[in-house]
């Protein structure tokens, strides 16, 4: 009996220094490298080494680089080797500009940051100030002289990014938006010309603003080109019913068989209207 407790306990001697001895010969190899590393990021040595000398931006087309690479330097430690790629990633995408950035460090001093910028489509009018935007309704800038370029029709009824619900909202508008772009795009003549505003606010009932009469004019969810061409070829009547009622408020030309002219008289116009289109 005596000799199998004895038999045990040298068993369990033996394991318990064999397991001692791995995890000295772990602490042996683990206690150099980490004092190494606290040794290179925290001494002067290190500080000095590994400073990040080089802070290279790539993919800049429209934002400011400069205010860019003052925002990255701020967020910066000294040592290369203790910068956090990921938030350095989360500081470049919070400029509006940025969709997607890239952050690699690159020793002993070299910070290398690649992004890609958001395409503006747009010029919108939001809280009676003009911005850019791009596909997704998002604001990227203030309009300026050097966003000539963007000369399409411009998107009334995207709603301040403060508000509620508001970056589903302006994507669902700007889909609305980009339909109607894509729709007048098919037809043989630039139609687009003739549209100053392209109206959101209610995307399953955009309206158009013509660049010669400034009126709202309804076309609806769907077939847009094909709506406006109505519109267009009852100009006739449209001028006729403004000699008669002085003003027309809207035109709506959502339904299959009637187009509505909203006067301050509105049931007079719209009979007239419609024993015209008869």
């Amino acid at each position: 009996m005596n000799n199998k407790k004895g038999s045990s306990f040298r068993g369990f001697m033996k394991f318990a220094v064999l397991y001692l001895g791995r995890l000295l010969t772990v602490a042996f190899i683990l206690f150099p490298i980490g004092y190494t590393l606290e040794y290179v990021q925290n001494s002067p040595y290190g500080q000095q080494r590994f400073s990040v000398r080089h802070l290279e931006i790539n993919g800049i087309q429209n934002a400011e680089g400069t205010a860019l690479e003052t925002l990255v330097r701020r967020s910066l430690p000294a040592n290369l080797l203790q910068v956090n790629p990921g938030q350095i990633r989360e500081v470049v995408e919070s400029e509006p500009w940025v969709k997607s950035a890239s952050v690699r460090r690159l020793l002993p001093n070299r910070l290398l940051i690649t992004i890609e910028e958001r395409q503006p489509v747009a010029v919108a009018t939001v809280d009676g100030e003009f911005y850019i935007v791009d596909a997704e309704g998002r604001v990227l800038d203030r309009y300026g002289a050097r966003h000539k370029a963007l000369d399409g029709p411009i998107v009334k009824g995207l709603i301040n990014v403060a508000r509620e619900n508001a970056r589903e909202d302006n994507q669902e508008r700007m889909r609305a938006y980009l339909a109607v772009i894509a729709d007048f795009r098919t037809a043989p003549a630039d139609l687009l010309t003739y549209i100053s505003e392209i109206d959101v606010q209610n995307p399953r009932k955009v309206a158009l603003i013509p660049t010669d009469e400034p009126i709202p004019v309804f076309v609806g969810d769907r077939a847009f080109l094909h709506r406006y061409q109505i519109f267009r070829n009852s100009h006739g009547v449209f001028e006729e019913l403004k000699r008669q009622y002085g003003t027309i408020e809207y035109v709506d030309v959502t339904f299959e068989d009637k187009i509505i002219f909203h006067t301050p008289h509105e049931q007079q116009a719209l009979m007239r209207t419609e024993a015209q289109i008869r």
